[in-house]
């Protein structure tokens, strides 16, 4: 019997979510809905670029591959994937080197033979956050 009961009230919260909500969305005057004690939709926070990747790491797998870890940001908004850059000593032309959804990724292909420095950083619709420290890499 309580296991009834439970499920009832369960399903009238949800109904009654569901006529509140329909109704946020079709009365558009927040003055009618404050009479039935509902105030409406709250404003939307504008999305934040994400913060700083902190601690980039990287260590040499294979004879072109290389695995690197990071920290996600401390701060702004949450990132929804990390871009790894690189560039060959002398030359400061930053390349894509590959694209991670996680904090750590093995990238593979890369030119042997050669001093490398890589750096990652966050992004999101709102933008791409700060560059991480730079690491330096000799395949």
């Amino acid at each position: 019997m309580t296991a009834q009961k439970k499920t009832s009230t369960e399903a009238i919260a949800a109904d009654l979510h569901n006529y509140l909500r329909y109704a946020e969305i079709v009365v558009q005057d927040e003055a009618q809905l404050g009479i039935i004690g509902w105030s409406g939709l709250a404003a939307r926070t504008p999305l934040e670029a994400p913060g700083q990747c902190r601690m980039l790491e990287a260590s040499v797998q294979g004879n072109d591959s290389i695995y690197f870890s990071w920290k996600a940001p401390a701060e702004g908004g949450r990132p929804s994937a990390y871009e790894i850059q690189r560039h060959e000593l002398p030359n400061h032309v930053w390349v894509p080197a590959g694209t991670a959804i996680d904090t750590e990724k093995t990238i593979t292909g890369q030119p042997t033979g050669k001093k490398l420095e890589f750096r990652v950083f966050a992004v999101n619709k709102a933008g791409d956050g700060p560059v991480s420290n730079v690491v330096v890499v000799a395949l």
